[in-house]
Order: structure tokens, then C-alpha cells, then sequence
């Protein structure tokens, strides 16, 4: 596909595209309630108020204040189950939304919230799309395979990948909801959209705008991620802020799942670069192999019993993965357990050392456990964390491991 920004730009660079959701903005107390996960490792139960480049205020009558650089995350109990028939569309920056496909030119693809009718139509930029899923499959494992083919392959040309495994390169024209159009040498070959399980975008033609600081990360209740910046909400209103989307996207808090902050005191390991990793097989010697960076080792999505998870690191047993702290950070945290891929089965015992001394281990983690949460573990003076996950009862049998919301706090 030829990808062209036609769009108007701003002084800042961002698209000038309000997506207006007022008639749909809930209130206050309607938001429901939310944990709020803090710095210092503890947590707090309200109704979120409102949202500032500096504060978060949660509580009705008597509020309290926490400055946004002190909070990890903030979770609503607003999850739900994908749409049925809904595509997953995946950005060049990671993001990925959960949408209808409505159609698709060289310049943008529309798309609609299924799970949310009442917001209008979504226009995303085909220079920030990374790839299509477009007919998602029920199953977790299937669904798994189907995302690493479609997301794990970038080539230099537009890829179809067809339900029956079939892949066809060429340039992307159009789609609607009826059928795609793939130029090949000069034809043009027209695809029923029943027929494509997905299709991958030239690498070679994406391009992303300079990314913004403060960012967030919200999660939607039917599995949308979103990357953002300039986040707030007014008492009574809906949550605003700026991403590759709009330059003001404006969502009811209602379907916001999570929210988590990317550059205050907590730093997301996915978000680093480990000094050294390396995974040993069982039967094997052990190899220099980087983790999964939000994602699971498998390629797909991070999925614990059926959370999906935005932030995270993905691995398998006997992996260490070590990260330079320079006595930088007090604490680490994170929620560890075996992929849903493993179809409940795996065996693992996670563990996190420092400087060479071993600080917390787990019990034995199968594939049918409960997430573990880890931490708040001391690094304290701490000059190297080292993340390993051994092997549990069945050498490394489908030990996807996954340690997600891994993070270093100051």
C-alpha cells in the first residue's frame, strides 16, 4: 500500500481530529469504583474524580490527592470479552485496537467500536498501521498462532495471509467490508474479506510521528490498548487525551479498563533494555535469547486466565533476563505466571536475584495457578536485577512463562 500523510497538521504535529463522545460521557458516580496502584506498593479504593498532568483525585465527599508521578496504575472493573466479529488492528507503535473494519484507502482505514456504538467512527493513519487481524480466532491458543502470523512476519511488501494458511504479497489498495483489492504486478486481485485471516503492512512504509512525554497506557474493557499523552478528566466527564488517533481523543470512563502511567517513579522493564538474557532448553546449551517485549514468548499477546495484560515481559524456563539498576531504584513488582497458551498446563517456579543474591522465589507456578504477585521486592542500592524463571516439573513442557506489569520503582 502506497501510505501518505494527507491529513492537516497543527503546531505540534499531531492530527486535528476531535472525536466528540458527550452525549455518552457518564457521571461521576457512575464511573464505578477503582483501585489505585501507588509507588510505595500499596493501594487505594474510590471513584476516580479527576485527572491532571499532576494530580489524580479520587472520593466524593472527602478526596484524596496523589500526585500522578507516585501512581503505577489505575484499574476499573470494567472488562469484558472482545466483540464478536470484531478485527484487531495493530499500530507500528504497539498499540492495538479492537474494532470493526469499515473500509480502507491509501491514506486511512476507518473502523468502528463495536463494543461502544455510540462513539463515531475511528480514521487511523495506514502510515501507523502495523497489521490486521481480521478474523479473530475463539480459541486462546489458535487466537495466539494466528496473531504471530500476522504480526510476527514484517515484509517489504503489503502480506494477505488467507484462512487456509495461504500468504499472497503485494500492494494494498482498498477493502470494505466485502473484500480487499491486492495490486499484483499490475493486477489487481480482489479478495472476499471471509477469506483473510490477516494482512501484515510493508515495514518500509510505516511512519510514526516523535513520541510525547508524559505518557499513559489505557486499556479498554473489550482489549483495546492505547498509547497516550496529555491526559485528564473533569469531574463528571469522560477521560481526554492526545495519541496517534486524535489529536483529542475523548473515551467514557466507563469503558476504560486501566490506566497506567508511563514516566512518573514506576519504569516498565519492557520499556528497558536487559544487559544480558539467555534462555537454556532443557535438552540444550543455553543461548543469548532477548525476552518478549509486551508480549509473550509465543508472539501473541501476554493472556493470563484470560487478561490480557499491555505491559510485560514474555520467556520460558531456564531463562535469566538481567537489567542495569545503578543503586538507582527501590523496589520491583510484578504479576508472574504461565501463559494461557499453555492450555493449563507448564510448570515453573519464578524467582528475582540482585547482585548475585537471591531475594524472592516463588512456590511452584503451573499453568492452571492463580497469578503470582511479586513484590514489592527491596533493590534498594541495587546495581543489577536479574529476573529467572527455572523449570518446574516436566523439564520445559510448555513453559510459557510471563512475568507481567513488571516494573522498578524509585
Amino acid at each position: 500500500m502506497t501510505k501518505m500523510w494527507t491529513y492537516r497538521f497543527g503546531s505540534t504535529g499531531l492530527l486535528l481530529l476531535t472525536l466528540a463522545v458527550a452525549s455518552i460521557a457518564r457521571a461521576d458516580g457512575e464511573a464505578g469504583t477503582s483501585t489505585i496502584f501507588l509507588a510505595d506498593g500499596t493501594r487505594q479504593v474510590g471513584v476516580v474524580r479527576s485527572i491532571s498532568a499532576t494530580e489524580l483525585v479520587i472520593g466524593r465527599d472527602s478526596a484524596a490527592r496523589f500526585a500522578v508521578g507516585d501512581v503505577v496504575r489505575v484499574e476499573f472493573a470494567n472488562r469484558g470479552a472482545p466483540p464478536p466479529r470484531a478485527s484487531l488492528i495493530q499500530l507500528a507503535n504497539g498499540d492495538r485496537i479492537v474494532a470493526g473494519l469499515s473500509s480502507m484507502s491509501d491514506e486511512a482505514l476507518v473502523a468502528l467500536w463495536k463494543s461502544y456504538p455510540d462513539l463515531p467512527p475511528v480514521q487511523i493513519p495506514a502510515a501507523a498501521i502495523a497489521g490486521i487481524l481480521v478474523n479473530v480466532p475463539d480459541s486462546a491458543v489458535e487466537r495466539t498462532r494466528a496473531f504471530r502470523q500476522v504480526f510476527g512476519r514484517r515484509e517489504k511488501s503489503d502480506t494477505v495471509l488467507l484462512v487456509n494458511g495461504d500468504r499472497l504479497a503485494g500492494d494494498l489498495t482498498s477493502f470494505d467490508q466485502a473484500a480487499l483489492k491486492l495490486s499484483q504486478a499490475g493486477k489487481i486481485l480482489q479478495i472476499e474479506m471471509p477469506r483473510v485471516r490477516g494482512i501484515a503492512f510493508s515495514s518500509d512504509l510505516t511512519s510514526l510521528p516523535a513520541p510525547h512525554h508524559p505518557r499513559v497506557a489505557v486499556t479498554l474493557g473489550d482489549g483495546s490498548q492505547l498509547t497516550g499523552w496529555n491526559a485528564n478528566r473533569d469531574p463528571g466527564g469522560p477521560l481526554r487525551l492526545s495519541s496517534l488517533l486524535a489529536s483529542t481523543l475523548e473515551l467514557p470512563l466507563s469503558a476504560v479498563a486501566a490506566i497506567r502511567f508511563l514516566d512518573g517513579r514506576a519504569t516498565y522493564l519492557s520499556d528497558l533494555q536487559p544487559t544480558e538474557s539467555r534462555q537454556a532448553p532443557y535438552f540444550g546449551s543455553a543461548v543469548a535469547a532477548p525476552p518478549a517485549r509486551d508480549q509473550a514468548a509465543t508472539g501473541g499477546p501476554l493472556l493470563v486466565r484470560g487478561r490480557q495484560y499491555a505491559k510485560g515481559l514474555g520467556t520460558r524456563s531456564y531463562s535469566q533476563i538481567t537489567y542495569d539498576l545503578g543503586g538507582q531504584f527501590r523496589s520491583f513488582q510484578a504479576t508472574a505466571a504461565i501463559d494461557d497458551y499453555a492450555a493449563r498446563k507448564g510448570s515453573v517456579r519464578f524467582a528475582v536475584d540482585a547482585d548475585g543474591a537471591r531475594l524472592w522465589t516463588s512456590p511452584l507456578v503451573t499453568g492452571s495457578s492463580r497469578p503470582i504477585p511479586v513484590g514489592p521486592v527491596d533493590v534498594t542500592g541495587k546495581r543489577q536485577l536479574t529476573l529467572v524463571v527455572e523449570y518446574g516439573e516436566l523439564a520445559d513442557v510448555d513453559d510459557w512463562a510471563d512475568w507481567c506489569d513488571a516494573i522498578v520503582i524509585r
